[in-house]
């Protein structure tokens, strides 16, 4: 005869709590990851706009007088280090002057842009009106790739320092246009900005006051990332001719004089470039930083 004892069954078996702490090392790991990346593109692009704003006064030879010899290799001579191109002319000299004039023309055509660009996104976002005209001039120039617009405006008004900007400039101006215009939409309707409303502040104060700053963070973070793309575009634009006339010194334009000696001098076009490309990757690294910082 067996006896059932009541409640007997089957243990219970209770659920593992979940480990909240399983992925912490790896996210400290890729913290500190970034921490070093931002450090490295800091360092690296204070040193080149160090190096810019120092070039007139630092102990360089004049980028546009020719030494000789022609074509020496780097490490060869000192303090041409990096050797001279194939006219005689000092290849670092010519870096350092040429990111005067790269970092010049990608910072004012990123602030012209970014000024009419949130102009044009705000008036668009609060004037119903003038929506649909902002929004099909900002989609035309969208569809234009950037190039053939700088192009354009080189063929038209030549080469230069001021269709360059301008191009650049236009440019950008689309996409600063629908992140404002964006950004405004939702700073609208906040409970602040009605309550100026109600106090019977006017459209421009509210705009001017409590919408413009809110606009600008994610707009400021944005802006280093299209600085990047500016001076790659003006890297391309000198690649093909049409940026500043030489003999003023430019990366895009170094890259472009190199290229006939690629295969006796490869150092013409191999630093150029590299310094091209780490001074956009570094700017992404600070943009990317930046606008997680921002969201």
């Amino acid at each position: 005869m067996t006896s059932k004892i009541d409640g007997a069954g089957p243990p219970s078996v209770r659920p593992a709590e979940p480990d909240l702490g399983a992925h912490a090392p790896v996210r400290i790991r890729t913290k500190r990851r970034r921490r070093v990346g931002v450090r490295l593109a800091g360092t690296w692009l204070a040193l080149v706009i160090s190096v810019a704003l120092l070039a007139d006064v630092l102990p360089l030879a004049n980028p546009t007088v020719n030494i000789t010899p022609a074509e020496s290799a780097p490490f060869s001579a000192w303090p041409e280090f990096l050797g001279t191109d194939r006219l005689g002319r000092s290849v670092l000299s010519r870096l350092a002057h040429g990111a005067q004039v790269s970092l010049l023309i990608g910072v004012l055509a990123t602030v012209f842009g970014m000024v009419a660009g949130v102009a044009m996104g705000m008036l668009s976002a609060v004037r119903p009106a003038s929506d649909f005209v902002l929004g099909s001039l900002t989609d035309s120039l969208l569809a234009v790739p950037g190039v053939v617009l700088l192009l354009a405006l080189g063929a038209t008004m030549g080469a230069g320092l001021t269709p360059l900007v301008l191009g650049l400039a236009l440019y950008a101006m689309p996409s600063f246009a629908r992140l404002a215009r964006g950004t405004t939409r939702t700073v609208h309707g906040r409970p602040h900005v009605q309550a100026a409303q109600v106090m019977g502040a006017g459209q421009l104060r509210i705009l001017a006051r409590e919408i413009l700053p809110a606009v600008l963070r994610p707009v400021i973070a944005y802006s280093v990332v299209v600085l990047a793309s500016l001076i790659v575009a003006e890297a391309s634009v000198s690649y093909l001719g049409l940026g500043v006339p030489p003999p003023t010194p430019t990366w895009g334009g170094m890259i472009s004089d190199g290229q006939s000696s690629l295969d006796q001098a490869p150092y013409l076009v191999l630093v150029p470039a590299a310094v091209l490309f780490i001074t956009v990757l570094s700017l992404g690294v600070l943009g990317r930083s930046s606008r997680r910082g921002n969201s």
